[in-house]
């Protein structure tokens, strides 16, 4: 692991000589888009982290286009898995799924501020 991993994560990334047959990563992903602050009433606070990162817009906007163009349009039919769970329970649990994505939009972009924060943690 690169000097920098092991500052940031002696737990994770500490050991000298990695040990390749268990070599694992754990993280955790979190995104919170609920926060909500009224246009022109804004403060953005303070970094607490000295080593946090955040990408510029331009950037995360060439990445998902970058993504997209690989992705390729999905084509043929999909295959059946066989599972333990009745098609009706997996189709409920999806229904009742909603991304954070199509929650923004219904929020007024004039109103309010977008403050969506994503946290990558070992």
């Amino acid at each position: 692991p690169s000097h920098y991993l092991q500052t940031c994560c002696p737990a994770c990334f500490g050991d000298t000589k990695p040990i390749l047959d268990n070599a694992h990563v754990l993280v955790c992903l979190d995104a919170n888009f609920t926060q909500k602050c009224l246009q022109g009433k804004y403060n953005d606070p303070t970094l607490v982290h000295p080593q946090s990162l955040f990408i510029l817009e331009a950037d995360l906007r060439r990445m998902e286009d970058t993504v997209e163009s690989i992705r390729g349009k999905k084509t043929g039919p999909k295959l059946k898995m066989k599972t333990e769970l009745p098609d009706e329970v997996l189709d409920e649990c999806e229904k009742s799924f909603i991304a954070v994505q199509e929650k923004i939009a219904k929020v007024s972009s004039k109103l309010y501020v977008n403050t969506g924060l994503v946290a990558l943690s070992c």
